[in-house]
């Protein structure tokens, strides 16, 4: 019975003394030191490589856009009492094929492009999350066209 009680009465000090920790004030905070950011510059690229990128990107923004301009129409039909699922269902193709022709750019086992990892982290990374808002997109168009 005695080896019962140590272990407890141990417990019941530690948690006793825990508790008279409490009532004394807290440590002062000190303000994280913020380092600043160093620019780092660009990975160097081959310019027929970063023209050819920067022509695909463009192309597929501009149908990412003809696709958010088609879905306003849908909407807009939509709110007029009409169903608009001729604009959504164009929409919803044209977003796809904006999302598909970046593939080659953004999928990493696509052979058609050879980039390094720094390369795809400095110039393809920001491409991958915009490239997967559009995949979003056209899922919702995909809902808006089951309305």
């Amino acid at each position: 019975m005695s080896r019962i009680l140590r272990p407890c009465s141990v417990l019941l000090v530690l948690v006793g003394g825990l508790a008279a920790c409490g009532d004394s004030a807290p440590p002062p905070k000190v303000a994280p030191s913020v380092a600043p950011k160093v620019e780092v510059p660009p990975p160097p690229i081959d310019p027929a490589v970063k023209l050819a990128l920067e022509t695909d990107l463009a192309k597929a923004r501009a149908l990412a856009e003809k696709a958010r301009g088609l879905k306003e129409q849908g909407m807009q039909k939509a709110r007029a009492g009409g169903s608009g699922k001729k604009e959504f269902t164009e929409a919803a193709s044209t977003m796809t094929l904006a999302f598909v022709s970046m593939g080659k750019w953004c999928e990493p086992t696509s052979k058609e492009v050879s980039l390094t990892g720094e390369q795809r982290a400095y110039y393809i990374a920001p491409i991958f999350a915009e490239r997967a808002l559009w995949l979003q997109e056209s899922a919702e168009l995909g809902v808006l066209q089951q309305r």
